[in-house]
């Protein structure tokens, strides 16, 4: 960057009261929310926390009917990838390009 050409005045913006990300209806916030993303971390979060110590003590303990927690974990972790994925995509577009090139 050439900063001989940088022109105006120097110093922090001046305070604005402008909201913005936002849309007013009356008195009333909207609020557009990413459920996607919350869903990707709450799957993945609950697979750390609480499947995985689940299937740890299952294996220790030669507990029978596994694979039910197996199903449950692979259930999960598919659905938080999935979410994961197409959070990503939703957000940055040079990854769907690297993909199908």
């Amino acid at each position: 960057m050439d900063m001989t050409q940088a022109t105006g005045p120097g110093g922090v913006p001046a305070a604005s009261s402008i909201s913005s990300g936002i849309t007013l209806t009356g008195s009333q916030y909207i609020k557009d929310g990413d459920e996607l993303s919350v869903t990707h971390g709450y799957a993945m979060a609950a697979l750390v926390l609480v499947f995985t110590p689940i299937l740890i003590l299952h294996l220790l303990s030669g507990a029978r009917l596994r694979w039910i927690n197996y199903t449950v974990f692979i259930l999960v972790a598919v659905l938080g990838l999935v979410c994961g994925f197409y959070d990503s995509m939703t957000y940055n577009r040079v990854c769907l390009k690297l993909v199908l090139i």
